[in-house]
């Protein structure tokens, strides 16, 4: 069995005792994990052609790009300081957000081993491709420091991994905020030029799955690493087993999970957060893998077909909301109910469509038949 890429810690770093604590109970679960399927070590099967291995990987941001400016943007650079004591102490990598090429430099300074672009940065090429200049600069730099003899053996080295200033062993790329698999093998294409092993994170789009989006993505990189983050792509973070599932089935090389001491008292994403001991308990049940390697693709198909159901009622939802609301304003205004004109001009464009996309005329008018009596019930 192949052996996944763990990304895992809080969404954001908020004091030195958080990100210790947290660190430690995923310290305990690699270990277990590690001992009981027998895949770490020396001889661990590198996932990808970019060369990224399996393991655990600590995550927690140090800057959030957040939507509101009164919401928590992130502790800032002493948080990097919090996460050299996790590799200095734990041994574990780790990994941060970055959306500059200033936040890059800081991060190559403090010798994170893992940097990751995140959705809003990801939709904007210039900000990326600063961030990929960002990244070749700092290796440069090295280069240039050894030439100049002012790095090297009297350089401290930060972490038993020993990841030196400048350089980074890998970077991330989420997808972006909206649905466009070009522009994130785009901006893939702009990492890969770095020469730094690049994984792709699929996140979703405003809490939908978006799986076409990253099925095409597997169709077109089958060798590039994918992980699934199913905190943000959920918000829920009820619904972050049932993904990781979904993850396992459809072969994701790993996954991005946020992990809290206390998923209430979190001072960013406290909804989709979970403790601990939910990522143990959501990592050691064995997905269910009777699929063979074959019917993978089937598998996401379905899943892509479930998403569109899954959005069909969310707007037959939404539909009879706003029936209620048209029947609130009809009884206000002294309007009947009932408009046979109005819903017959409805029918028309709707048999229209369906000659237009070749789909059978009489299922769409029993459809529309259905949705209209049920919106008359609600205005009633």
């Amino acid at each position: 069995m192949k052996e996944h890429i763990y990304i895992v810690g809080p969404c954001a770093a908020e004091s030195e005792e958080q990100i210790m604590t947290v660190a430690r109970e995923i310290g305990k679960i690699e270990e277990v994990r590690g001992k009981n399927e027998e895949v770490r070590g020396k001889n661990e099967e590198v996932r990808g052609k970019n060369g990224v291995p399996g393991g655990t990987i600590f995550r927690a941001g140090i800057w959030k790009p957040r939507t509101s400016p009164d919401t928590f943007h992130g502790i800032g650079e002493q948080g990097l300081r919090w996460l050299q004591r996790v590799q200095d102490e734990l041994g574990i990598d780790t990994a941060t957000e970055v959306s500059n090429a200033e936040q890059v430099r800081a991060a190559a300074k403090a010798h994170i081993a893992y940097i990751w672009i995140g959705a809003r940065t990801s939709a904007n090429p210039m900000a990326v491709e600063e961030i990929a200049g960002a990244v070749v600069g700092g290796k440069n730099e090295e280069v240039r420091g050894k030439n100049e003899e002012v790095r090297g053996k009297n350089e401290e080295v930060r972490g038993k991994n020993g990841v030196p200033g400048g350089t980074f062993k890998g970077i991330g790329i989420k997808n972006p905020v909206n649905n466009d698999v070009a522009l994130w093998i785009g901006n893939i294409e702009r990492l890969e030029r770095t020469g730094l092993p690049v994984v792709a994170i699929h996140r979703g789009c405003n809490h939908h799955p978006c799986w076409e989006m990253a099925y095409q993505l597997r169709q077109q990189r089958p060798t590039l690493p994918l992980i699934l983050d199913p905190s943000h792509m959920s918000g829920n973070r009820q619904l972050v087993a049932a993904l990781y599932q979904t993850g396992c089935q459809l072969g994701y090389d790993g996954f991005m999970i946020e992990v809290h001491p206390h998923p209430e008292q979190a001072l960013s994403d406290a909804k989709q957060q979970i403790t601990p001991e939910e990522l143990a308990n959501t990592i050691h049940e064995r997905p269910n893998t009777k699929h063979e390697t074959r019917n993978t693709d089937l598998l996401w198909l379905r899943a892509m077909m479930d998403e569109q159901d899954d959005a069909i009622w969310a707007m037959i939802d939404k539909r009879m909301q706003i029936s209620k609301q048209i029947g609130d304003w009809k009884k206000s205004h002294g309007v009947d109910i009932v408009q046979p004109t109005r819903y017959q001009d409805i029918l028309r464009r709707r048999l229209e469509w369906a000659q237009a996309h070749h789909i059978s005329a009489e299922a769409v008018q029993q459809i529309m038949d259905a949705i209209h009596t049920e919106s008359v019930k609600k205005q009633s």
